[in-house]
């Protein structure tokens, strides 16, 4: 599992350094170039590992990202379906057998929004993480870059 990780911020980093210089080539302003380059990585990057989801390997190299969705999710507006769901509750009885005591039964809710439906969440929350990190490596790039000057 070690090796995945280090072999997927390999990638990565191979990927952000790619498209910035890509981006430079372009011409784009290097006041945004490092923001777009993150950006650009993380979306396609996050794209993919929805795609091969609920397969466990995507979870493990974005964490972060990973956790924050979930808690997206658990607070995302929700509105009844009208369906009901009920499940028995066993009780082990005195003779040891299990036994239905009674059934409960609730609503079922599904999410209002389906961008914050599970697994496009995580997709947003990466995305949202990743460029506030391009954003933060842009603003120290730019600060250096005009204390140099």
């Amino acid at each position: 599992m070690l090796y995945g990780i280090i072999f997927t911020f390999g990638i990565a980093a191979a990927v952000i350094f790619a498209s910035y210089y890509i981006l430079t080539f372009m011409k784009i302003p290097k006041k945004i170039v490092i923001f777009l380059s993150f950006f650009m990585c993380e979306a396609v990057k996050r794209y993919l590992v929805a795609e091969v989801w609920p397969n466990e390997g995507g979870i493990y190299f974005n964490v972060f990202g990973v956790l924050l969705g979930d808690e997206i999710y658990d607070r995302a507006p929700r509105e009844p379906t009208g369906e009901m769901v009920c499940t028995p509750v066993v009780i082990l009885a005195p003779n040891g057998s299990y036994e239905a005591n009674y059934t409960e039964c609730h609503p079922v809710y599904r999410v209002k929004y389906p961008i914050l439906d599970l697994p496009h969440v995580y997709i947003l929350s990466s995305v949202i993480l990743w460029s506030l990190l391009g954003i933060f490596a842009q603003i120290i790039y730019n600060r250096k870059r005009s204390s140099q000057l």
